[in-house]
């Protein structure tokens, strides 16, 4: 990865509710606590196009710059979710939901609802397998998600969520990152 000097560890996981996880890790996380962990649901425009629209580039850019990019955090893990596009709904459910933002001045969850979709479907079983495999005892999660906490909290000894520092982070809402 870009401005990643130190060894990381890729692996792969079997999709699991729509969702693929890609686990990137720095250094040995086995057994360990407060890992620095941030799951990532896929964003196309964001991740790979800079969109302004979401936080989720930057969110991205930041975790890899300040936790697997630095030397003060010896280990961390990115569970990046594949399937995930706008909160669940796919890129082209997405682009659709944009137009309905654009035109009616709906947000993200009332024009998902409109499309007939819940404001977010998005799924964390992939990311529960892939720290399970990965022995971490306890993680310091890097989101503003209340759901991913949750959902993490029921299988992880102790998730501690991330005290944002960075302003493309206190800009999320709950529901964006």
């Amino acid at each position: 990865l870009q401005g990643v000097e130190e060894p990381l560890q890729t692996l792969v996981f079997p999709e699991e509710e729509g969702a693929r996880c890609v686990a990137v890790v720095k250094g040995d996380v086995a057994q360990k606590e407060d890992v620095p962990v941030r799951v990532h649901s896929e964003c196309f425009l964001g991740d790979a196009l800079g969109s302004t629209r979401c936080q989720c580039g930057p969110q991205l850019r930041s975790f890899i710059e300040t936790v697997l990019g630095s030397s003060c955090h010896p280990c961390g893990i990115l569970l990046y979710l594949q399937g995930q596009e706008g909160k669940g709904i796919g890129l082209s459910n997405k682009l659709r939901a944009y137009v309905l933002q654009d035109t009616e001045g709906l947000n993200e969850a009332e024009a998902n609802l409109r499309l007939g979709f819940p404001p977010d479907q998005r799924k964390y079983q992939a990311a529960r397998t892939a720290l399970e495999f990965l022995e971490v005892k306890s993680v310091v999660l890097y989101t503003a998600s209340p759901r991913k906490i949750s959902f993490l909290s029921e299988f992880v000894s102790g998730v501690a969520a991330w005290c944002p520092r960075n302003q493309c982070w206190e800009a999320a809402t709950a529901t964006d990152a």
